[in-house]
């Protein structure tokens, strides 16, 4: 990996540390909450099909109707819903209706409750999130319950029917396992169900992370809430697991509740018992739905863990280093491409993981792919721009402004950095007796001759698209056709030199104004292949071509006498309509063959 690379690599590895920290605090101090649940909602997707062993009898807008009674209908139809739904084959009846206070037909739904085996609420006023408490051992403290009356808790189970709505956005996501009440501990419906399907007491012990009962250990978060996992069947919209009580107390059931766990409750939106859920965003879902759903979920072992801290930040960076690098290696619209697919595929990989049971954040690590492709372009076109700017600086004393402009602004510049091959025609400009003319001269005067030459014979250069290399003593070297392509470099350069002849005359002024003599000078021209790029070390880098042209065009500089241009072959044959000139063989130092050469017989 060349030096600019591996600086590049370093720039994307910075960039994706930076954001993989941004994400870190982000989740410590818990940004974009409800953005985050939300997102996990859409990958986490519903099961179809719930748990076999459990159903709802919804007592539902139709129920009511039917009745012709408004909720809450009386103890003794109450007790009719139970005996019905207990002569249909259900295993445990879950009754999440208030059951206070006592009334004058409550002997018949004793009766009832007493017939199967029962489980009834004690209802908890939902409270906000800022407005709960907790225990030392991280359990909800519950200070609005309302108990069922003592002849319904002597022959029921009872379970409490809280609910715990994010505060971020009031979706309920998780339920309390267990709840403290008058200093002790209450379980919740569902796993009060569980424990009298099991035939075991519904005796809550709290773990680390986890609530057990009988010898089943449910795991929780901190909080011993569990994650639900809800279930499209057990919904407001769900087919064979979802009940109208007015069809069990008709009799039009079946076996759709044989042998089954039955939560009964109000799902009339009337009655105003509903919550959001991931699942029901909108209209939200009944109270007696979220407890199913949990049943369902500890029954069917679906349980939803989320992915630590670290794991998302892990996958923050990877994705933002990805991008990264790739905007910064390769192109920018590489990295759209691999940030659109990168994000599209880290969300397939959530997906497979919710299927598993854990809950990977989607959120941040998107986000930080978007931040990393923008971050990212932008440092490159910083990065861009300062590259431009160096080699503005670098052209500008070479070229035209014009040429410059062009070169830096080429999408293909870095060509002109790491070298690209380029026929071009080479000019040598050389003063004739350059040692007896300033023999008698002082250094400073001598510096004030070459300022002045290099200055006149420069800006003819540059006027008609060459490039000037580099000054030599009192030789010139320039070029025609790079760093700019030109097909027509050898007209340039030709009618530069002549140009060059013709300036002498303005020069010969300058010098006289200074108190300088005036001298005249040669010129050589070659055409041929070479490599155009910056060259240099950390110290001091320049443009420069490199090639064989060079030599033989400074041979035939040296061939070239006061006030001559000699062409060779190639930059001849090139012109379409030459100026007058007369071939000659030059024997070249460093040449074992003679070459044909023109010297151009009017140089202005």
């Amino acid at each position: 990996m060349d030096r600019r690379r591996f600086g590049r690599f370093l720039t994307g590895l910075a960039i994706a540390a930076s954001i993989a920290g941004l994400v870190a605090l982000g989740l410590d101090a818990g940004w974009l909450e409800s953005l985050r649940a939300r997102s996990s909602d859409a990958v986490v997707f519903p099961r179809r099909s719930a748990a076999e062993e459990v159903a709802v009898v919804a007592i539902d807008a139709r129920s009511v109707a039917a009745r012709q009674a408004p909720w809450p209908w009386t103890r003794d139809a109450q007790a009719d819903l139970v005996t019905a739904i207990t002569a249909a084959g259900a295993t445990v009846v879950v009754l999440d209706v208030v059951l206070a206070p006592a009334t004058d037909s409550d002997d018949r739904l004793a009766a009832a409750l007493r017939e199967t085996r029962s489980v009834i609420a004690a209802a908890v006023e939902s409270t906000t999130a800022d407005d709960r408490q907790w225990t030392d051992q991280g359990v909800l403290i519950a200070t609005n319950v309302i108990a069922p009356e003592p002849r319904f808790a002597e022959v029921a189970s009872v379970g409490h029917s809280a609910v715990t709505p994010d505060g971020s956005d009031g979706v309920t996501r998780r339920v309390p396992l267990v709840i403290e009440s008058d200093r002790r501990f209450l379980p919740a419906l569902s796993i009060a169900a569980l424990a009298k399907l099991d035939g075991v007491a519904p005796q809550v012990t709290v773990r680390d992370n986890a609530v057990q009962i009988g010898q089943r250990a449910i795991p929780t978060d901190e909080r011993h809430q569990l994650r639900v996992s809800y279930s499209a069947s057990l919904s407001d919209d769900g087919d064979l697991a979802v009940v109208s009580a007015i069809d069990v107390l008709e009799g039009r059931v079946g076996d759709r509740l044989r042998n089954k766990v039955v939560f009964v409750g109000v799902t009339d939106p009337i009655a105003g018992d509903r919550f959001l859920t991931p699942i029901a965003k909108r209209s939200g879902m009944a109270g007696v739905l979220v407890h199913a759903n949990a049943f369902h979920t500890i029954s069917t072992r679906t349980y939803l863990a989320e992915a630590d801290d670290a794991e998302v930040v892990a996958w923050a960076f990877a994705l933002a280093l990805l991008v990264s690098l790739v905007v910064l290696l390769l192109k920018p619209w590489v990295g759209a491409v691999v940030a659109s697919g990168a994000a599209a595929a880290f969300v397939v990989f959530v997906i497979a993981r919710a299927d598993r049971g854990t809950i990977v954040d989607v959120a941040f690590p998107v986000l930080a792919t978007a931040a990393a492709l923008v971050l990212t372009a932008l440092v490159r076109e910083l990065l861009v721009d300062r590259q431009r700017r160096q080699l503005a600086t670098l052209f500008g004393q070479y070229v035209p402004p014009s040429v410059a402009r062009e070169v830096v602004g080429d999408a293909r510049a870095s060509g002109v950095l790491d070298g690209r091959s380029m026929h071009v025609t080479v000019l040598f400009c050389d003063i004739r007796n350059f040692t007896p003319l300033t023999a008698p001269l002082e250094p400073p005067q001598i510096r004030v001759l070459l300022d002045t030459y290099y200055s006149v014979l420069s800006g003819v250069v540059l006027a008609h698209g060459g490039t000037v290399l580099r000054y030599t003593g009192d030789e010139i070297l320039a070029v025609f056709g790079a760093p700019r392509a030109s097909l027509d470099h050898a007209v340039d350069a030709v009618r530069a030199a002549m140009a060059l002849h013709a300036s002498q005359a303005d020069l010969a002024d300058r010098l006289a104004s200074a108190g300088l003599p005036a001298f005249g000078y040669g010129i050589g021209l070659q055409s041929g292949e070479v490599v155009s790029a910056v060259m240099g070390s950390e110290v001091r880098r320049q443009y420069a071509v490199i090639g064989s042209p060079l030599t033989l065009g400074a041979r035939l500089c040296a061939e070239a006498r006061e006030g001559e241009i000699v062409v060779s072959h190639e930059t001849f044959s090139a012109l379409d309509n030459p100026p007058p000139a007369e071939s000659f063989i030059a024997s070249l130092k460093g040449r074992t063959e003679p070459v044909v050469a023109y010297r151009i017989v009017s140089a202005s």
